[in-house]
């Protein structure tokens, strides 16, 4: 089986029983009861360390953008001088922006989180010069749908903490940072 451009031989899922299409129950409903308090957080490392590498296995958590409703992006990509890259489809930036660049800041319910510039900015090597990308796309709303999109860049600036007992989802500084 092949997820995208990755070859995987499973695919693991964190959602709820009821939004199954076969109401399957997930792993995570077998683990819970061997916790202390039913919560556990993930954090997206955002190096890569071969030292604990194993085959066989994809965890994803969504996407790997952050998806923002049109009218944030356009002031966005004006304040970062972009241009639109038609070889990859994705937005361009000067490459001096993936460590100098401004923090996104994010209001969820008057908290604020801030996704620094090396997150959201990804840099190649394209033949013999660097290109720096933007994970960053143009979320449409669509009935059901929502507007934002909090994919890898903000899943890796912060640890997710599903907490199962008081079914809420929240959000703290990894202890690296």
């Amino acid at each position: 089986m092949k997820l995208f451009w990755l070859p995987v031989d499973g695919v693991m899922g964190l959602g709820w029983p009821a939004l199954s299409a076969f109401h399957a129950r997930p792993p995570v409903s077998n683990i819970l009861p061997q916790l202390t308090e039913p919560l556990f957080t993930i954090y997206l490392a955002s190096h890569l360390d071969e030292s604990n590498a194993h085959d066989g296995g994809l965890i994803t958590l969504g996407v790997a953008y952050l998806g923002i409703p049109i009218s944030f992006v356009y002031p966005i990509m004006q304040e970062l001088n972009t241009t639109w890259n038609f070889d990859f489809n994705e937005y361009e930036v000067d490459c001096k922006l993936q460590k100098g660049g401004p923090a996104l800041i994010f209001d969820l319910q008057n908290n604020i989180f801030q996704v620094p510039s090396n997150q959201y900015i990804r840099k190649f090597k394209l033949e013999s010069q660097d290109i720096c990308l933007l994970s960053i796309l143009e979320q449409y709303s669509v009935a059901f749908v929502p507007s934002w999109a909090l994919g890898y860049p903000f899943l890796r600036s912060y640890c997710s903490v599903y907490d199962f007992g008081n079914a809420r989802i929240g959000f703290a500084l990894p202890l690296n940072m």
